[in-house]
């Protein structure tokens, strides 16, 4: 059996003003005519079997107003009083299911991720399988197409079988110059942030590796308050857990990893950037969400909420306006935006 966990502790502040504390990246409507990134999570999840979903307390009606849009009922509904990171949130999600199930397959995925072909998605996962059912940690890797010094990499060692390699390495957010030099080389992948994993060994190595963590997780989980399918994690034992990516707590301390290379489309949707690169443009490169007309124009993001934005005689420009706010900012300059929100 197959558990997918979905993510959904993730601010998206680079994607601000749009994105903010309130209605962070995943429950926005970021794609013309597309469901929100967390609707087409639980969508890629429900494949499987119906998922455990672990958010921020404060995004729980968010959850369900999306989830009965989809149809999609979650197996559970886990709120973090504050995030604590990815670590805490696989160890809480992990430890609720060890009541239910001896062993079970687990699928992780961020809310958060553009992937459009779901066949490739799926074959890539059924490659995954055996070897997290022998107790492999498993992830998957994207074949960089540029230096991403926002990206963690995975280094990999001897190629398994096709597509399928020993895990040698990942390294968070290398400098640029560093990525680069990686784009020539063969055995460097972009972290996708996905995993297919079994429950029991994820259990036995982060009790083993990150004791502290592990009881603290353990202790907000004793002490949550449960109503039908949603647990309130205990805050004051929660807050006690480390702040950890699952990648440092596990996926670094694994001597078992393994890499599945990823052939399918996949984007993080984590800058406006890369928002303009996934949509639709007019013939002089210019992408248009809302309300928007945009002329004598090259290059430009501009995204329209409540209101009517004209552009004119402008090159590689982002324009967002909320119906609080309003960003102008080059692509380039787009990466910086945590200057603003920091304010």
């Amino acid at each position: 059996m197959v558990i997918p966990i979905i993510l959904c502790g993730g601010g998206g502040t680079r994607l601000w003003p749009l994105s903010n504390p309130e209605c962070p990246k995943p429950f926005l409507s970021l794609l013309e005519n597309e469901p929100t990134l967390f609707q087409q999570t639980l969508q890629r999840a429900a494949h499987f079997s119906p998922p455990v979903i672990i958010c921020h307390a404060t995004h729980l009606p968010l959850v369900q107003k999306q989830a009965d849009e989809t149809g999609i009922a979650p197996c559970a509904i886990i709120l973090e009083p504050q995030s604590q990171g990815t670590a805490a949130a696989m160890a809480v999600a992990c430890l609720s299911l060890k009541s239910t199930f001896d062993n079970a397959t687990l699928l992780a995925l961020p809310a958060d991720l553009v992937i459009h072909n779901q066949d490739a998605f799926r074959a890539a996962v059924e490659l995954a399988l055996p070897y997290a059912e022998k107790s492999n940690h498993v992830t998957f890797g994207i074949k960089p197409t540029r230096p991403e010094p926002r990206f963690g990499y995975i280094e990999t060692a001897n190629a398994i079988e096709k597509d399928i390699f020993q895990m040698q390495r990942f390294t968070e957010k290398p400098s640029l110059e560093t990525a680069t030099k990686w784009m020539g080389e063969q055995k460097y992948f972009w972290n996708s942030g996905m995993f297919v994993l079994s429950l029991a060994k994820v259990l036995f190595d982060l009790h083993s590796s990150q004791k502290v963590l592990m009881q603290a997780c353990s202790q907000a989980l004793k002490n949550s308050r449960k109503t039908n399918n949603i647990i309130y994690l205990d805050e004051e034992f929660f807050r006690q857990a480390p702040q950890l990516s699952f990648e440092k707590a596990l996926m670094e301390q694994a001597n078992q990893g393994i890499m599945v290379q990823g052939n399918f489309d996949w984007n993080d949707a984590g800058t406006w950037q890369s928002l303009w690169e996934l949509q639709a443009k007019n013939p002089d490169d210019n992408v248009g969400h809302g309300d928007t007309q945009i002329q004598n124009s090259k290059g430009c993001y501009v995204h329209a909420t409540t209101k009517h934005i004209s552009v004119l005689g402008c090159e590689d420009l982002v324009i967002v306006e909320t119906a609080d706010e309003i960003l102008v900012t080059t692509k380039e300059a787009a990466d910086r935006i945590g200057q603003l929100t920091k304010k």
